[in-house]
């Protein structure tokens, strides 16, 4: 017990050390997990672009086309991602309302994109070089097709189905 002299809540609190794992054994929140770290992943690609941008635009040349064509599509790229988000990410996350999540399910998925994000993270925040431009850039670019494709979110039941 703990008093407290001149100390006073407005509101009542309840803490909790498990609360993590409470989230987690809840079924409706499984859904809401997996959108919290697509939504980590959309903010990685986004900085992702952020700073790959930034780094080629100090080898803009005149000579050098290459490196200039590369930093238009990573700056339009950029500049889309700003506008609309990660668009296919975004569209994932949504689908996971209408999908029925179980544990199983929950921890598959789970697994799925935590191993995307930590390739991104580390080919994001591994040093850039010139040389290395293009192929970040082809991953960023990439990486929401791969957690597309992994997550397979058409193989599972829709929560209609099963009211109905």
């Amino acid at each position: 017990m703990l008093i407290m002299k001149n100390f006073n809540f407005m509101q009542r609190h309840s803490f909790s050390y498990s609360h993590k794992n409470e989230e987690i054994s809840n079924g409706m929140n499984y859904q809401k997990n997996l959108q919290h770290k697509l939504e980590q992943m959309s903010d990685l690609i986004f900085e992702g672009f952020f700073k790959l941008q930034k780094f080629a635009s100090i080898f803009i040349d005149k000579t050098l086309n290459d490196t200039h064509e590369h930093l238009d599509e990573i700056y339009e790229e950029y500049r889309h991602i700003r506008k609309a988000g990660v668009p296919i990410i975004n569209l994932l996350s949504n689908k996971l309302d209408e999908r029925i999540i179980d544990e199983e399910t929950y921890k598959l998925l789970n697994n799925i994109i935590d191993y995307q994000f930590e390739t991104t993270q580390w080919i994001v925040n591994k040093k850039l070089r010139k040389e290395r431009i293009e192929s970040v850039y082809q991953h960023l670019r990439e990486v929401p097709y791969y957690l597309k494709t992994d997550l397979e979110l058409k193989s599972l039941p829709l929560v209609e189905e099963t009211k109905s």
